[in-house]
């Protein structure tokens, strides 16, 4: 089974940071260890109450950036970063440094890429009287290659060492990371609307953070019980 938790919208707008920590309780998420002290970070935007009708861009009354997190012990934080180190980056840790290096080498390879792409299409005209300048494109993307090929070959030197621990470990494959995601309102929204939505395994620790915070829960069925039914 998993757990719905239903933040109302009243958490959401009444809250003064970016950071929407649910720390209570104080356990890992995942697995109830006593000690976590990681997180688990989810990004998101939540948008509602509509200006007007507009064909190519909307705009909205509220516009509030969120960063919802979740207690995770050390053992799980790990498993986090293999599923999704994108999410990690901002996380004062060396796996989260790690993660924000990454980061920034993806955006850099990413900009020289595009740089090299101008120059193939001699959007930006070059002196023809510098022949090495007229192959500059070529270099770029070998320099592109070798950006990614550095941050990727790393990311997947860490990601090994970091399985061969949880393998050590003994740790459950079956842990995920949890699904939430927010609920876009054309209207305004009232305070009881439901603005962020959290499904996850488990389900002792979300259905007391819900009773906890006053929120609503419920126990759906997950697809992959769907589909050993059928």
């Amino acid at each position: 089974m998993t757990t719905k938790i239903s933040i109302p919208a009243k958490a959401v707008l009444e809250n003064r940071s970016i950071m929407f920590d649910l720390a209570s309780p104080s356990r890992c998420s995942r697995c109830d260890a006593a000690n976590a002290r990681q997180f688990e970070s989810h990004p998101l935007k939540y948008e509602a109450g509509m200006i007007g009708v507009r064909q190519f861009t909307r705009k909205y009354r509220y516009n509030i950036k969120i960063r919802v997190r979740l207690p995770l012990c050390e053992t799980c934080y790990r498993a986090n970063f293999i599923e999704n180190s994108n999410t990690c980056g901002l996380d004062p840790n060396p796996l989260g440094k790690t993660a924000h290096w990454m980061s920034i080498g993806i955006t850099a390879g990413s900009l020289v890429a595009c740089l090299s792409f101008i120059l193939l299409m001699k959007v930006i005209p070059l002196p023809s009287t510098i022949p090495w300048i007229q192959s500059l494109w070529s270099i770029l993307i070998g320099l592109a290659l070798l950006i990614f090929v550095i941050v990727f070959g790393v990311t997947e030197l860490i990601n090994r060492k970091l399985r061969l621990s949880l393998n050590e470990l003994g740790y459950n494959a079956q842990l995920h990371r949890a699904d939430i995601y927010v609920k876009m309102q054309l209207e305004d929204p009232q305070p009881e609307d439901e603005a962020v939505v959290i499904n996850m395994q488990n389900d002792g620790w979300a259905e007391e953070c819900a009773y906890n915070h006053g929120w609503v829960f419920e126990k759906i069925e997950s697809k992959s019980e769907n589909l050993e039914a059928k």
